[in-house]
């Protein structure tokens, strides 16, 4: 059976022809295939300068390999071959080329790209630039470039860096719908971008991509539904048709926008220190609410039902009403002085550190939280007193003032972990003061009070007691006392009491002199005992400071007490560290010492003159 080809199935054929005598002799077997060549649109095959007249109707002219010439009168190129990323810039310059295979080598990176920080801060020359040529960024490439105010980007520039064009305040527009990835704050702070083009093939989207941006007016995304960044109030009208998240900024407020515009977050220091908010509801539209983001401002109201995070406030004393949920957490509400209504959403226990003074309003909802702190304004509502009947009082904060009420007597109760004794030093009426068991120190906390008689506390290397020239009683609420020092010229302790111990007890551990003197005829030691400061009342009328028989290390920080020329050291001395000497210190001999005693001088201690040493062996 004979096949015969028809003109149109000829020309397919054709399609693998390698050479123009191919043509030729197609061309010479049947009159009806003369026109074939003529139908062709592109050339199936390379051409020259001669044999394009083969093909009078293509219309892109095809480059099989690099010996083929780019012939002019075409209306585009498309070329088979690969090409070196520095030969398709030149290759495309006045005309229109497809080269699908594009080579990048490392020189290319040089002559293709900027580096970090190209052109940050003032270039005043650069008003206008033409990247059509470059494919790479450096972050920060034009940071606060405030000349820039259009910029042409390459068709194969893929990404926009973190910081790239952010604070570029002059410029005004840019097409962006090749781009598939987008930085950290790539575009943050350009208060005069108003135009955009996006494109569909987006990838990677920082959140923070256009962060307080608040001019752009006009956004171009043909079939783009969806952006990944976040949109400043002012700037979502024009993603209208775009799905988006919206963010108040502090920069929107400038724009008339307030709490009550439909927004999904308000950002840190929004509405900051702004007056004008006391009739102003919050939108029900938001959710998240940055730190700071109503510090200092008058809004009265605060509906937060249907926020799920409220960050830190500060200076929140014009709110007088606030609505919670389960979500939300406020660690300062006993800041927020000016509350007189606290209610909640669907939980009877909210995640809050309330002041004392508020549980009546709390208690009128049935509200739990989470603990409660002792303030000042609670210092005037219970005139001075803890109260003893909260369970999550836990907090008494630092620097409230007790000096109105001058009490005698003061018993924190147990449940309190944290305090600090500083608020209680002006009150110069107190006797006596009971720490609970329950506190903790977090840092070196001091004890400094010229009246205190009696102390009840829990020891710590952490805790430092000193100058109370009038306490004689102290109790501890452990046994641990060992290895650490706690009393600086405290000299009038007589009696030191431990609740529920043994009367065999034995401490184990160096001890304090303090502690020792007032403890050594009820329980035994095993270490040795550490004198850390010297009672000036130790030194007779002869000016000579006898050290007590017990001692066995000394570590007295300051020995240069002027009226002290003699010190007989005691029998059983083992160790002396050495730390400061005043300068105008007239001590002058040492007496009863071993050669044995380990001296340990430090660089302040340091004597204008020479001390006699008399050693016992």
């Amino acid at each position: 059976m004979v096949i015969k080809l028809d003109r149109y199935s000829m020309m397919i054929v054709s399609k693998y022809f390698i050479c123009i005598s191919n043509f030729k002799n197609m061309v010479l077997i049947c009159k009806k295939f003369e026109e074939i060549p003529q139908m062709f649109h592109f050339n199936p095959i390379s051409v020259s300068f001669k044999t394009q007249k083969c093909f009078p109707n293509v219309e892109t002219l095809h480059l099989y390999n690099v010996n083929d010439k780019f012939l002019s009168k075409y209306k585009q190129y498309y070329v088979h071959y690969t090409v070196p990323l520095s030969k398709y810039y030149n290759l495309i310059k006045g005309r229109h080329v497809i080269c699908p295979f594009k080579t990048y080598s490392c020189k290319d990176i040089y002559s293709y790209s900027y580096k970090d920080n190209s052109f940050k801060g003032d270039h005043e020359n650069i008003i206008t630039m033409d990247c059509t040529n470059i494919i790479k960024f450096g972050l920060c490439c034009f940071m606060c470039n405030n000349s820039l105010v259009a910029i042409t980007l390459s068709c194969n520039l893929r990404e926009i860096p973190d910081n790239c064009f952010r604070s570029c305040n002059k410029l005004k527009e840019i097409n962006l719908e090749h781009i598939r990835v987008f930085g950290e704050k790539c575009f943050a702070y350009c208060k005069s971008l108003s135009a955009i083009t996006l494109g569909t093939n987006i990838i990677k989207t920082a959140k923070n991509a256009f962060v307080c941006v608040t001019s752009i007016q006009n956004v171009t995304a043909p079939k783009v539904k969806k952006v990944e960044f976040d949109v400043t109030a002012s700037s979502s009208k024009a993603f209208l048709d775009i799905k988006h998240k919206i963010t108040t900024t502090q920069y929107d407020i400038n724009n008339n926008i307030l709490p009550d515009f439909l927004s999904d977050e308000i950002d840190c220091y929004s509405f900051n220190n702004r007056s004008g908010l006391s009739d102003i509801n919050l939108a029900t539209t938001v959710t998240c609410i940055a730190d700071n983001s109503f510090s200092s401002c008058d809004i009265e109201r605060l509906d937060l039902s249907h926020v799920t995070h409220f960050g830190s406030q500060r200076n929140m004393t014009r709110l007088t009403a606030i609505t919670l949920n389960s979500h939300v957490t406020i660690n300062n509400l006993y800041e927020f002085t000016g509350l007189k209504k606290i209610d909640a959403i669907n939980t009877k226990k909210i995640n809050v550190k309330a002041a004392c003074w508020m549980k009546e309003m709390l208690d009128k909802k049935s509200l739990e939280v989470n603990e409660f702190c002792y303030t000042q304004q609670d210092v005037d509502y219970f005139k001075g007193i803890i109260p003893s009947n909260y369970t999550n009082l836990k907090n008494i904060l630092l620097y409230i003032n007790f000096e109105k009420y001058k009490v005698e007597e003061i018993v924190i109760p147990e449940g309190i972990t944290s305090m600090s004794f500083y608020s209680y030093q002006t009150n110069k009426n107190l006797r006596k003061f009971v720490f609970p068991k329950t506190l903790i120190y977090s840092s070196v906390s001091h004890i400094i009070h010229s009246s205190l008689e009696e102390l009840c506390i829990i020891p710590s290397p952490h805790l430092k007691i000193s100058n109370c020239d009038k306490l004689t009683s102290v109790t501890f609420l452990s046994q641990d006392v060992t290895n650490f020092r706690m009393f600086d010229n405290c000299f009038n302790i007589k009696n030191i009491e431990f609740p529920d111990i043994r009367s065999n007890f034995v401490f184990k551990g160096s001890i304090d002199y303090t502690i020792y003197k007032a403890l050594k005829n009820k329980y035994s030691f095993e270490g040795d005992v550490v004198l850390y400061s010297i009672d000036p009342k130790w030194i007779d009328i002869n000016n000579v400071l006898k050290i007590p028989n017990d001692v066995n290390v000394i570590e007295v920080y300051n020995f240069g007490l002027t009226n002290l020329e003699e010190i007989w050291m005691g029998d059983n001395v083992k160790s002396i560290s050495l730390y400061y000497c005043r300068e105008n210190t007239n001590l002058k001999r040492v007496r009863n010492i071993k050669r044995s005693v380990e001296i340990r001088k430090y660089d302040n201690f340091i004597l204008k003159h020479d001390v006699l040493i008399d050693y016992i062996d």
